[in-house]
């Protein structure tokens, strides 16, 4: 500590507040090197890089590891599994109130206020503007959880930032940008799943410097593995003032200061929110947000559920011998996609439990409801979250919620979807589209809904996977 803060530490009011900061100095000095030498050694370690088209094999430690994860769930499944079941039961009833009360929190954010909800920031943008919305990407560390390499969309986003870059419009990432929930996949993989569980330990008891350390470390391994897709929105859009981010459930690590800060780091200083309100004047015209407050699996602050889904999911695949799906989209969501074959529809879940078989724990049924109920609907509403896009979907009695999108995510193969928001006519429009590339790996931008697009029912093959939900 400087002179300076020596000298303001004496003053009886500061002397706690100097101790305590010198003390989270040090622990996370500590936690930071145990994080480092953990990686290090993993580094090492890792299996050696397999060809295109082969299967992923995560590494003797990952293995171990899930094994042995999946044993000690087995025992303890007559205690945990009745316990998962109501509190399923009661998230989503706390959902389903979430949703009901949600007009209240758009006319909050209507009025310039701050909403009540957990996960309430809210950034403000012009509605004048064109503004390219991408969500749900689950960026990952090298290995299993590398999604974008393995359902190639890799050049696909890098193809679709630069145009909308060229023609500068803005860019908002909707949340799930990076995937901190999904662990496993690699020895890096397994040692983050480690760390991970012994920070939230220490966490609970006051000591939260090992889990921001993880996450911070596990950052920067997703940027460095994705460099050339931050390179661009550095230097494209934040570095120009045109760039936003939403913090969604697999990325809310991001709400911790000190791991918004390391973003920042590396993109440089940008808003990062719960909400952005595009306005017109003092009228809000259009609200953006991930879409999980009203998901009783991962609502902020609420989500331990999800949390645990995710963790589970990734056991599973990892324990060899066991053969369990990833829950990657096929080939057969791609060809649905590209030949316009989506469901435009709402999605509704059971009732009780809070999800439905194709693993959504969003009920956009009734929030359409909630929201044309309160009378507002003249405002648009452009989510992410579900992995289903959607533009003015039909609701289950054939009415249409015509102010609603949903931009669906990056990991479907070969293709990317995207909102498009133009503010600069008259009367603004949010355009679903999809990105892939062509033979001659040229980036083909595809209008994804039009009048005479078909409405088949829910499900098409493969759109909604569990990864990201």
């Amino acid at each position: 500590m400087s002179v300076d803060g020596k000298w303001r530490c004496r003053s009886i009011e500061r002397i706690e507040a100097c101790n305590n900061a010198e003390v989270s100095a040090r622990a996370h000095h500590r936690a930071r090197h145990y994080v480092q030498q953990a990686n290090r050694w993993a580094s090492h370690r890792e299996p050696a890089p397999q060809l295109p088209g082969e299967p992923i094999h995560p590494g003797l430690l990952a293995q171990i590891w899930a094994t042995l994860k999946l044993g000690l769930a087995g025992l303890i499944s007559p205690l945990w599994a009745p316990a998962i079941m109501f509190r399923a039961n009661v998230n989503n009833r706390r959902a389903q109130q979430l949703t009901i009360d949600f007009p209240a929190q758009v006319r909050r954010i209507a009025n310039g206020e701050t909403p009540t909800l957990l996960g309430n920031t809210v950034a403000e943008l012009p509605a004048e503007i064109r503004l390219a919305i991408i969500s749900d990407q689950h960026r990952g560390i090298a290995g299993r959880l590398d999604w974008q390499r393995r359902q190639r969309t890799e050049p696909i986003v890098q193809a679709l930032l630069q145009h909308y870059a060229d023609g500068e419009w803005h860019l908002c990432e909707n949340g799930d940008i990076e995937d901190f929930w999904s662990v496993g996949g690699s020895t890096s993989g397994a040692i983050y799943d480690m760390l991970r569980i012994l920070g939230a330990l220490l966490d609970r008891i006051g000591q939260p410097a090992l889990s921001i350390e993880t996450a911070r470390y596990q950052l920067n391994a997703i940027i460095a593995n994705h460099f050339e897709i931050y390179r661009v929105i550095r230097d494209e859009f934040v570095a120009k003032g045109r760039y936003v981010r939403t913090i969604g459930n697999h990325d809310n690590v991001i709400r911790r200061p000190m791991v918004a800060d390391q973003l920042r780091a590396h993109l440089g200083v940008h808003p990062i929110a719960d909400f952005v309100a595009l306005r017109s004047g003092d009228q809000l015209v259009a609200l953006v947000a991930h879409g999980h407050h009203t998901d009783g699996w991962n609502a902020p602050f609420r989500d331990n559920l999800g949390k645990l889904s995710s963790w589970m999911a990734s056991t599973l695949i990892d324990v060899p011998r066991l053969d369990s799906p990833e829950g990657l989209p096929p080939q057969a969501a791609t060809t649905v996609i590209l030949e316009g074959r989506l469901p435009n529809k709402l999605i509704t879940i059971n009732p009780i439990f809070g999800a439905n078989s194709s693993y959504d724990s969003l009920d956009e049924e009734l929030l359409a409801n909630s929201i044309a109920a309160a009378g507002l609907d003249h405002i648009w509403y452009l989510l992410g979250h579900t992995h289903s896009p959607v533009e003015a979907p039909v609701m289950s009695r054939g009415i249409k919620w015509k102010r609603y999108a949903n931009s669906g995510s990056g990991l479907v193969q070969d293709v990317v979807t995207a909102i498009e928001w133009d503010g600069t006519v008259e009367n603004p429009t949010a355009r679903v589209v999809a990105w892939t590339l062509d033979s001659l790996g040229v980036a083909q931008r595809i209008e994804l809904f039009t009048e005479s697009a078909p409405e088949p029912d829910r499900p098409e093959p493969g759109i909604e996977q569990p990864v990201g939900n």
